[in-house]
């Protein structure tokens, strides 16, 4: 006797393979922040822009409510989602309200906004390309744009305190 293997029932069939570009998620970036239950979620849909913080601390699992949207003028697509007043640390705040979120936009704009209430309430300029990152040091953010230069900012003020342009470096 013969112990012959049957072919699963479930089996998908390869006749009719997925063809065509898989479908692209919303999602553009993420941040979370390094000391509070929040997080903040830029997303890209039907050509609008669109930053949500949510807070992830609410009594039932999968519960999360939107705490404020900010949506942005038609054409600026979101390069860079960071916290500001956190050095990493978790003693040592660089402003009071320790809960800013920046956003760098592909046209070289940083917008500071407010977690409680959703609004840009500076907007730091000096940028001529996307910026591709922010960090915060001592009493300072620091910005990397696809123009080649590092800036240091007053995150409070919206000053630029110093740069170097990184591509001039190249020739030295």
């Amino acid at each position: 006797m013969l112990n012959k293997k049957s072919k699963p029932k479930n089996r998908p069939t390869l006749s009719a393979p997925l063809t065509g570009p898989a479908p692209s998620s919303s999602l553009h970036l993420t941040s979370f922040h390094p000391s509070k239950p929040l997080y903040a979620v830029a997303t890209t849909a039907i050509g609008q822009n669109v930053i949500r913080i949510f807070d992830t601390d609410r009594p039932v699992a999968g519960a999360q409510e939107v705490r404020c949207e900010v949506r942005l003028k038609r054409g600026e697509e979101v390069s860079c989602l960071a916290w500001t007043g956190y050095d990493g640390k978790k003693r040592k705040r660089v402003q009071s309200s320790a809960g800013e979120l920046v956003c760098g936009v592909t046209s070289g704009q940083i917008y500071i906004i407010e977690q409680a209430s959703g609004e840009i309430v500076r907007t730091l300029e000096g940028h001529t390309a996307g910026v591709s990152s922010w960090s915060v040091g001592e009493d300072r953010g620091w910005s990397c744009g696809g123009d080649g230069k590092i800036k240091g900012w007053d995150p409070r003020t919206g000053t630029c305190l110093v740069y170097v342009d990184f591509l001039s470096l190249a020739d030295i």
